[in-house]
């Protein structure tokens, strides 16, 4: 019995240690210096210069050129919003995304603003290196 409480408290410790852990950490487009990443329809640019810090990223919205912030929030959570937006109802649209090396693919989104075309089912970032 004593063993048997012993073998749950050790899996209750490790499943508690699990969920702090940010499973995307290091694969987010900011985590790559000195990149651009490029989606085309819609159009959307993240330009990276040194590792997690602010980057500059700019969004095709009613025609026009505009620069927006990119939050990527632990997890695979993303939020697009006008730069220097302070409140959550300015957000353009959220959606999930999938990481790897060269691209970052968003999905299931939710078009607060009407930004988006009604055809796009998922946003397809794809990395250029800079240097």
């Amino acid at each position: 019995m004593k063993k048997k409480k012993i073998f749950i408290g050790c899996i209750l410790f490790c499943s508690l240690l699990l969920v702090g852990c940010d499973l995307n950490s290091g694969k987010r487009p900011k985590n790559y210096a000195y990149t651009t990443w490029v989606s085309e329809e819609p159009y959307i640019m993240i330009k990276t210069e040194e590792t997690d810090k602010e980057s500059y990223c700019e969004m095709e919205v009613n025609g026009e050129i505009v620069q927006v912030e990119i939050l990527f929030a632990p997890g695979n959570l993303v939020a697009v919003a006008p730069y220097g937006s302070i409140d959550d109802s300015e957000t353009y649209f959220k959606g999930y995304c999938r990481f790897s090396e060269k691209k970052c693919v968003i999905k299931d989104i939710k078009d607060y603003k009407g930004v988006l075309d009604d055809s796009v089912k998922k946003i397809i970032l794809i990395r250029h290196n800079d240097k």
